[in-house]
């Protein structure tokens, strides 16, 4: 299907395994992303939806506020851009173990807000993501979720304070 792609031009480039040794050095790169910690140390990661048209932009964006603010930053960009999926990771080597991650957190959140993207694509909200909920979920949808969990858990013992707070 993606050599088809590239034939029709659909897709500008792209990488085939030409044999089943190809397959798999592209499966242990993909799989190394859980490397990256003990390779560059702290995290901030990201996981974002974005329109894909946008990904390109919104990563050096990312990147160059980044070098901006810390000019040793690292940021790592992959994902499953053709269904809008963006990872990001992040480390600033010469803040060793203090991560300056909330202020990491509003530059990339902030970035994806302003190009009509989401804060979360496929992890989750959690308590991390919750503050910044409000830049792509407007408040009637956010009232929407409200009134769905308070039908559904009228008790509020589900993740009580997860992504909504309820009174």
């Amino acid at each position: 299907m993606l050599g088809d792609a590239l034939e029709a031009g659909w897709v500008s480039d792209a990488v085939l395994p030409s044999s089943e040794r190809e397959t798999q050095d592209l499966w242990a790169v993909r799989e190394s992303v859980s490397e990256y910690g003990k390779l560059m140390g702290p995290l901030t990661a990201f996981d974002v939806g974005l329109p894909t048209s946008k990904a390109g932009k919104v990563v050096d964006e990312i990147e160059a506020e980044m070098k901006r603010r810390w000019p040793d930053a690292i940021a790592l960009s992959y994902g499953h851009i053709g269904d809008s999926n963006l990872h990001v990771v992040c480390n600033i080597p010469s803040l060793s173990k203090e991560q300056p991650h909330k202020e990491i957190y509003d530059l990339v959140f902030g970035a994806i807000a302003r190009e009509g993207g989401t804060i979360s694509a496929e992890h989750g909200i959690g308590l991390v993501k919750k503050p910044y909920l409000g830049l792509s979920r407007t408040p009637e949808e956010l009232a929407l979720m409200a009134r769905i969990k308070q039908a559904l858990d009228p008790n509020n013992i589900l993740n009580t304070g997860k992504v909504l707070s309820l009174s």
